[in-house]
């Protein structure tokens, strides 16, 4: 891609991440102007750094037909939900600028279209282990639950299991201190200072953030690189690859001024722990997550400590074809447990995620909403419901760019 070609893309993300106003108001002339300036000013800022590289644009589109079956659904008379939704349509930029590495990502929105941000950040070297350690600034998800940190576009399933949905961290604005060492490296550490587990794009003085909020994970591979767990899938003649690893997180709030009064009154502690075995086209992934809420006096709500588990396999026997199955269970001490069954298929057009079929079936077996996801999970194909079980049907095409 010409560096031409890339501005123009970028100026393209940038009137995104300004929201639909400009597309809906400005006209082709002050758009064409707009992409010319910020064209010339990307160029004036290479000529004068002398170290820029051409971004690289990248982006993914999972196209879906979902059909979810219920019993009793809540609020309708109707026992069957179907169609077509676009789940993600992303796009982005990456590159490096004099030795300092930059991630840009966004999203259309499933209802509405808007491009809403996702991940903004830098990525840092640290003086004297410019090899091994960054320090990662901006947004970005937290260092903890090692399936949400897994790509979307790396995923066995059409989404991700509805336990790892509940306890997820979701994306903080803050700090991360990450040792990655080389390929070679047998372990991987990171610790981050946030505003708190799901506190993207929010003001300082957000009542949903935290007080301050601190974490990190730790993980070791004793066999295989560090590439062969970026997904859950192993390839036939794939060597053996072993790793384990853990996550700690704890958040604090309800001590500091926030518009409207203050932060939530609430301590969070979470843990996980979890690990992951490919060898020859079978792939094997486990984990276990507790998190523990404990809400003060102005607070309202009640303390509880939830467990998670989760449990899947997949084995592989061609370059292009995938079964897989996946067990996962959310332990609510105030609610109704939910555990969930998924079965499915993977078929990889050209080997790899880029363009890929997946189909799969799930199904619950608690009524949804005395769980602890009373409004279920829509955009998952988890309605709310007042019986059980519930089936859903999932078909997904995803491609990768």
């Amino acid at each position: 891609m010409s560096h031409t070609k890339a501005t123009v893309l970028l100026a393209g993300l940038a009137m995104g991440l300004g929201g639909t106003a400009i597309a809906q108001t400005s006209s082709l002339d002050e758009a064409r102007a707009f992409a010319a300036e910020t064209r010339s000013d990307a160029t004036r800022a290479t000529l004068s750094q002398g170290a820029a590289n051409e971004p690289e644009i990248f982006g993914r589109v999972q196209f879906q037909y979902n059909v979810t079956i219920l019993d009793d659904a809540a609020g309708s008379d109707e026992d069957f939900s179907n169609g077509f939704q676009i789940r993600r349509a992303r796009l982005g930029a990456k590159g490096e600028v004099a030795g300092i590495g930059y991630y840009v990502q966004g999203d259309f929105g499933r209802s509405d279209g808007v491009f809403d941000l996702k991940d903004f950040y830098l990525k840092i070297p640290v003086p004297g282990m410019e090899d091994e350690a960054t320090i990662t600034a901006g947004i970005f998800k937290t260092p903890f639950l090692w399936e949400e940190n897994t790509s979307s576009g790396r995923q066995l399933a059409v989404a991700r299991s509805f336990t790892n949905e509940y306890f997820a961290q979701g994306r903080s604005e803050g700090l991360m201190l990450t040792y990655a060492g080389n390929e070679g490296d047998d372990y991987r550490a990171s610790v981050a200072f946030t505003d708190g587990f799901n506190t993207a794009a929010t003001q300082f003085d957000s009542m949903s953030e935290a007080d301050w909020s601190i974490g990190g994970r730790f993980d070791y591979k004793f066999s295989g690189g560090w590439d062969d767990f970026k997904d859950f899938t192993a390839t036939q003649g794939q060597e053996q690859a072993l790793r384990v690893g853990g996550g700690l997180n704890y958040s604090s709030g309800g001590g500091t001024y926030a518009a409207g009064g203050t932060t939530m009154d609430v301590d969070t502690l979470s843990v996980t722990a979890d690990a992951q075995w490919e060898q020859n086209g079978i792939g094997v992934y486990g984990a276990f997550i507790l998190t523990d809420w404990s809400f003060g006096t102005a607070a309202a709500g009640t303390d509880a400590t939830d467990l998670g588990f989760i449990i899947q396999g997949s084995y592989r026997w061609s370059e292009n074809d995938e079964a897989f199955a996946r067990f996962d269970y959310i332990v609510s001490d105030n609610n109704d447990d939910l555990p969930t069954l998924t079965f499915g298929y993977n078929h990889y057009v050209f080997g790899d995620h880029n363009a890929k079929f997946t189909a799969d079936v799930f199904f619950t077996f608690e009524t949804v909403t005395a769980t602890d996801l009373p409004g279920g999970l829509p955009g998952d194909g988890l309605l709310p419901d007042n019986g059980d079980p519930q089936v859903g049907l999932r078909t997904q095409f995803q491609f990768n760019f």
